[in-house]
């Protein structure tokens, strides 16, 4: 009677795997636009807000994938550069991203994903000295489509902070500002399958 306890977890990780397929293998890519706005407290322009100017960042990272039928499930985790500029501040970051995404394979070389995704802020570069940085680690979701050919996968993916992670400094001029450096991002990506 004993032997049922222990014998269930592995009947059920033969029956999985009878119907899944493990795939792991190596991603990588470049972000666009990869921070949120800059807003200024003065009350005449409350309504001020600068958009970052257009910067690339990369990131480099591996991905797990479970393969069900139609559907997929993929953790990955990556190393990202970002960097935004605006016109008087630049902001750069080192994260920590684990994107876990589940997706459906509409036609066999095509499929959507969408998911959540974890930041862990490991380091930031400004070019000014900042009085609060926010949390360092935040949740956003994340949703795109990928190409598979192959060993090879391209993916373009959107991706958005859920909560805000606002820095706020103070101008030359005395004015306090707020950044939001969890902001939204498109990432042009590709993978390569190591099995």
């Amino acid at each position: 009677m004993r032997k049922i306890p222990v014998l269930f977890p592995l009947l059920l990780l033969v029956t999985i795997s009878s119907y899944s397929q493990l795939q792991y293998g190596l991603v990588g890519g470049v972000n666009f636009q990869a921070s949120g706005d800059l807003k200024s407290s003065l009350e005449d322009v409350a309504d001020f807000k600068e958009t970052a100017t257009r910067k690339t960042g990369y990131y480099l990272g591996a991905y797990g994938q479970i393969n069900f039928l139609t559907f997929y499930l993929r953790p990955e985790i990556h190393f990202t550069q970002l960097n935004s500029d605006f016109e008087d501040f630049s902001f750069n970051s080192s994260n920590l991203e684990a994107p876990i995404s589940i997706g459906y394979k509409i036609v066999p070389p095509l499929s959507l994903f969408i998911g959540p995704s974890f930041q862990y802020r490991v380091q930031e570069d400004t070019s000014i000295s900042i009085n609060t940085v926010g949390d360092q680690t935040t949740m956003g979701a994340h949703l795109g489509a990928r190409l598979h050919l192959g060993k090879i996968g391209i993916d373009l993916r959107y991706e958005r902070g859920l909560n805000e992670s606002e820095i706020t400094f103070l101008t030359n001029e005395g004015v306090q500002s707020n950044f939001d450096a969890r902001g939204q991002k498109w990432s042009l990506g590709f993978s390569y399958s190591l099995n």
